[in-house]
């Protein structure tokens, strides 16, 4: 029997380090923060960029699911309403994509569409873009968009605590909440269209990448097999 609540994908999340958010005060008495654009060091150059994603300490940040759940005050500060909402509808795109069929693929996508409507930036270019083959649409667009958000992350090698590991650096919060969706950190509901985070345990234990609970994931279902019904109704009356 299928485990409607099981996940998608089990990939290893790296970690995505952050500048602190800048000091203005401080950067004005030093001169405005104006820096070399390299950093010399053992007879060779490295750009300051790569020096300063490196030696930032404790002025540099990690984004966790934190950013949504008890620190969104900070996270709704640094990013626009723009993006945590397109951000909502790239992760359904992905779900109608992988549809188990068309009918659902549907679903998906009109649930996509209604997002983008509530958010006049979006919703003049991208909604025309849906219209007709929406599966190629979602194809195309989900990559595109996530790729295009992320083109000034660059991986890092960090030392912290003793321990070398790659990290994503990333210039901004903006950036950073683009990977860590990317890397799957957070999903949209099928059924209620909620943003959730996949480390967060839930209030009912589930594990689905696709429904926030159980509950979301029986409903949608339902509503899908309702649709199914109708549709094939229709066929017989014809």
């Amino acid at each position: 029997m299928k485990d409607h609540n099981a996940g998608i994908t089990r990939l290893a999340r790296p970690r995505i380090m952050f500048p602190a958010k800048p000091d203005l005060k401080r950067l004005m008495r030093e001169g405005g923060g104006v820096v070399h654009d390299y950093y010399r060091f053992g007879g060779e150059n490295f750009a300051a960029d790569l020096y300063r994603s490196l030696d930032e300490g404790n002025s540099v940040r990690e984004f966790t699911s934190e950013y949504w759940t008890s620190r969104y005050k900070e996270l709704k500060e640094e990013t626009s309403e723009y993006d945590r909402t397109r951000i909502a509808a790239l992760k359904l795109l992905r779900h109608a994509f992988t549809g188990e069929d068309d009918a659902s693929s549907q679903d998906i996508l009109d649930s996509v569409r209604n997002l983008l409507q509530q958010h006049p930036r979006i919703w003049a270019s991208t909604i025309k873009e849906l219209q007709g083959q929406e599966r190629e649409t979602a194809r195309r667009l989900y990559p595109l968009v996530f790729s295009k958000e992320m083109e000034r992350a660059k991986v890092r090698m960090w030392c912290r605590d003793g321990e070398w590991l790659p990290v994503i650096w990333c210039p901004n919060m903006k950036t950073a909440m683009y990977a860590y969706a990317a890397f799957n950190g957070v999903e949209t509901c099928l059924n209620c269209q909620k943003l959730f985070c996949m480390d967060v345990p839930r209030v009912d234990d589930s594990r689905s990448e696709k429904y926030c609970t159980v509950a979301c994931g029986q409903r949608f279902r339902q509503r899908i097999y309702r649709k199914r019904q109708a549709e094939e109704g229709e066929g017989k009356s014809r």
